[in-house]
């Protein structure tokens, strides 16, 4: 029922009046105003059945009052009440005025009450009842500062288990948890921060951080498997079938190219941030897995090495998961750096037409290639390799097996200063880069010029 708007006198419901002889109410909810004088419930006044998977939210008003129930004898699960604030007399519940000798379990309420004498936010009084796994979060006070007020429960002759309330209270005697105890009551807490106030009729006082700590509830034998969940340090314990939750939607981003800047491969930044969830259950968790290596986080750093490698981010939100892959492709454009280039011997004396074999060594770094091919690539020379005024034999220079040895010529033109040979010097990394350099050799005029490195 939708937007229902109901008076009566007693037993004033917005789905029924009374759900009786082991009637079954399920996937059913009301929203609207409800107003009477006695027994008035959001979904059902009078309740000796079964409710199940049901939830109402409206405004009401009257006597013995609940958000969803105004008198519980019977079973309700798996269902909740919330809406605006309402108010009413005696025994006045945010999800079920008075539960007698009834059983509640897995079900909440969130909205405001207010009343003259025994008020709670899930159930005003419990009277022989059973309540379990349950759980209010709003603010509870009495008329005038008057009457009993509990933030779960009102006053209470029943059982109460598992069960937690956060709202604000004021009246003439609150409770945290419970105003007035004459039952049982174990494993139950209230937030000593929202609620104002350290004093409960059972129960034990918790801060918010504490109330927010999954190990608070586990420590007292709460189901976390098939009964609650929590976001930890963001929000309370909720009931596993409440959270509607979505699958999240991963994103590992956009397929880039990055340069390698160490000789392992590149320094990679991974972006998950833009994967998206609806918050529900808890936070998401990022695993980056590809070949060899693995990372957690939204923005791990990771090495990857030379050429593509295709990373695969796998979020979870605590019940679903998705994926989504990146390639990153690693290049490498940076030439070798050539320090120096020398030649042993770099003087040819005597002039003597002889070859001679010059070893040349290269200081050569690179950034990604530990150990870069350097090579002689070609000679030159400043005179013709035939001098019409001297004596010339052919080649100048030859080159051997060895990459770095060449051979030249002890020969130079008569009427020349000097001959001068440039060895030209290629180096190469595993990526095709290539830097070239040169080193020259001089055949000199006399042996003046020629005294130095031999």
């Amino acid at each position: 029922m939708i937007n229902v708007y109901v008076n009566g006198n007693n037993y004033v419901g917005g789905l029924i009046g009374a759900n009786e002889n082991g009637g079954t109410i399920s996937n059913s909810y009301a929203t609207g105003n409800v107003n009477g004088f006695g027994y008035v419930g959001g979904l059902v006044a009078v309740n000796s059945g079964t409710i199940s998977n049901s939830y109402a939210t409206g405004n009401l008003s009257g006597i013995v009052i609940g958000g969803l129930v105004g008198m519980n004898y019977g079973t309700i699960t798996n269902s909740y009440a919330t809406g605006n604030f309402f108010y009413g007399f005696a025994d006045v519940g945010g999800l079920v005025g008075i539960n007698y000798g009834g059983t509640i379990s897995n079900s909440y309420a969130t909205r405001n009450v207010s009343g003259t004498d025994r008020v709670g936010g899930l159930v005003g009084m419990n009277y022989g009842g059973t309540i379990s796994n349950s759980y209010s979060t709003g603010n509870v006070s009495g008329i005038d500062d008057m009457g009993i007020v509990g933030g779960l429960v009102g006053g209470n002759n029943g059982t109460i288990s598992n069960s937690y309330a956060t709202g604000n209270l004021s009246g003439i005697v609150i409770g945290g948890l419970v105003g007035m105890n004459y039952g049982t009551i174990s494993n139950s807490y209230w937030d000593i921060e929202t609620s104002g106030t350290n004093i409960s009729d059972g129960g034990e006082g918790k801060t918010t951080a504490e109330m927010q700590t999954k190990s608070t509830f586990t420590n007292a034998g709460w189901d976390f498997v098939n009964i609650w969940t929590i976001r930890e340090g963001v929000d309370y314990p909720r009931l596993w079938w409440e959270m509607s939750n979505a699958a999240p939607v991963a994103d590992a981003g956009p397929d880039h190219i990055i340069e390698q800047n160490t000789h392992a491969g590149a320094s990679v930044t991974l972006d998950g941030s833009d994967s998206t969830d609806d918050g529900q259950i808890q936070p998401l968790t990022y695993t980056w897995t590809w070949a060899g290596g693995s990372a957690t986080g939204i923005n791990p750093t990771v090495t990857l090495p030379l050429g593509t490698t295709t990373v695969t981010l796998t979020v979870y939100d605590g019940e679903f998961s998705d994926t989504d892959s990146v390639d990153i492709t690693v290049v490498d454009t940076t030439p070798p750096t050539i320090h120096s280039v020398l030649a042993n011997p770099n003087v040819l004396w005597p002039s003597n037409h002889k070859m001679v074999d010059i070893t040349v060594t290269v200081d050569v770094e690179d950034i990604c290639d530990t150990e870069p091919d350097g090579f002689i690539l070609g000679v030159t020379g400043n005179e013709p390799i035939i001098n019409p005024d001297d004596i010339s034999t052919e080649p100048d220079w030859d080159y051997t097996d060895d990459p770095l040895v060449v051979l030249l010529r002890a020969e130079r033109a008569g009427s020349g200063s000097s001959r001068v040979y440039t060895i030209h010097v290629n180096c190469v990394d595993a990526s095709g880069n290539t830097a070239t350099a040169s080193v020259d050799v001089t055949v000199p005029h006399d042996q003046t010029k020629g005294k130095g490195k031999n």
